[in-house]
């Protein structure tokens, strides 16, 4: 599995659609939890669920429902010929682990963790862009950042195998990632 970790708007999701025109099966874990919650339990708060969750089956809940969730996907594809997946949310190194263990590598091959980069002035213009009702304001948007670190994703970055830096040019963007997926391995 190759996990797609990084700050807000670092171009992820960009980074990721790339992987899948190369054959790779994309899952994007946090629209997939929500949608997880409006399939289970659609009449209360997306907050609500997850900490009814958690109390009554820990801390490792969601990562426990996106395991399940794309153990599941993963077996509705494999009539498909996918290179290898590409995971793409996970804001801690525990729930990149919780996934590894559970999911195990896709045809043999190693995980590889790809910390996706982007200045900060550029995160917070593409937050400004994506969130266009709740501007928030730069110093909001650092203490933003700063709390994705404290769940784990400066932990994420510490245990990255690669980075991949994204200065905003589309075409830069998609010849990095081609090469990396040589680089990797994959054809």
């Amino acid at each position: 599995m190759i996990f797609l970790v990084g700050q807000h708007c670092a171009g992820k999701s960009r980074v990721s659609v790339i992987f899948s025109q190369a054959r790779f099966l994309r899952i994007d874990l946090g629209p997939l939890l929500r949608e997880i919650h409006q399939r289970t339990s659609p009449r209360i708060s997306f907050a609500d669920w997850i900490s009814a969750g958690e109390e009554a089956e820990g801390k490792r809940f969601t990562d426990l429902q996106l395991a399940r969730e794309v153990s599941r996907q993963v077996g509705n594809a494999s009539g498909e010929h996918w290179q290898d997946l590409v995971i793409v949310g996970n804001r801690s190194l525990e729930g990149v682990k919780y996934l590894a263990e559970r999911i195990g590598p896709y045809e043999g091959r190693k995980n590889v963790i790809i910390w996706v980069e982007a200045p900060i002035a550029t995160l917070y213009t593409r937050y400004g862009l994506r969130n266009p009702d709740y501007q928030l304001s730069y110093p909001d948007f650092l203490s933003l950042l700063e709390d994705d670190n404290k769940l784990g994703l400066s932990a994420l970055k510490g245990a990255a195998d690669l980075e991949l830096r994204n200065t905003g040019s589309e075409y830069e963007l998609e010849t990095r990632v081609l090469a990396l997926i040589k680089q990797l391995g994959y054809a």
